[in-house]
C-alpha cells in the first residue's frame, strides 16, 4: 500500500533547514482533507496549501498557509455557494507533553494551544491542514454579507421576495391602537 504524501517522514526533514512542501486538488489525499470540512463528500472542493517544516531537538514547526474554495450552505437562505477559505499557518508539533521535570500533568498556556503531540518517526500533515481549514471557516457561512435569509414566519426568501407575515401585535398593547394624537 503506497504511503499518503500528507504523511511526512521525520527522519526526512533536516534540523534546522526548512522543507517546502505543496498540496494542491490534484492529490486525492488532499481533496479527501478538503472534503472533510463540508457536508458532503461529493461536494465540489478545490484549494492549495504551501508548507515549510523545520525540525528542531523535540519540535517540528508547520508555517505556510491554505486556500480553498469549498462548497458550502447559507446559514441564512440556505443557498449553496463556494465559500472562500485563506489561512495562515503557525503550527507546532511537539515529540513530548511532559512537564520541565518528567511530570505527566502540567498546566498549559495559551501559547501552547498550536501545539499538538507527535507520536511515532511521522507526521500526518493531513490532519494539520484539516486543523487549521476548520479553524479558517466562520461558524456561521453566509452567502453574502448582505443576505437576508429566510422569513421564520411566510417562508419567504427575504433576498428575492417580500415577507408576507402580518404584523404581531402584543394585545397588552393594543388600548393604546385606540388613541388619538394630537399633533399640534
Amino acid at each position: 500500500m503506497a504511503k499518503s504524501p500528507l504523511v511526512v517522514d521525520l527522519e526526512r526533514i533536516p534540523e534546522g533547514e526548512p522543507l517546502a512542501l505543496s498540496f494542491d486538488d490534484a492529490i486525492p489525499e488532499f481533496v479527501a482533507v478538503l472534503r472533510s470540512a463540508t457536508e458532503s463528500q461529493a461536494a465540489r472542493v478545490s484549494g492549495r496549501a504551501d508548507l515549510e517544516l523545520e525540525s528542531w531537538p523535540g519540535r517540528l514547526d508547520v508555517t505556510g498557509g491554505i486556500q480553498a474554495a469549498l462548497d458550502a450552505t447559507c446559514g441564512r437562505c440556505l443557498a449553496r455557494f463556494s465559500l472562500k477559505v485563506d489561512r495562515k499557518i503557525r503550527h507546532i508539533l511537539v515529540s513530548t507533553l511532559e512537564g520541565p521535570d518528567g511530570d505527566e500533568e502540567i498546566e498549559l498556556h495559551s501559547h501552547d494551544l498550536d501545539r499538538s503531540l507527535i507520536t511515532g518517526t511521522t507526521v500526518d500533515l493531513g490532519a494539520v491542514l484539516r486543523e487549521e481549514l476548520l479553524l479558517g471557516m466562520p461558524m456561521k457561512a453566509t452567502c453574502a454579507e448582505s443576505c437576508q435569509g429566510i422569513c421564520g414566519g411566510c417562508g419567504a426568501e427575504l433576498n428575492d421576495e417580500p415577507c408576507t407575515c402580518e404584523p404581531e401585535v402584543d394585545q397588552r398593547w393594543s388600548a393604546l391602537a385606540a388613541l388619538k394624537v394630537d399633533e399640534n
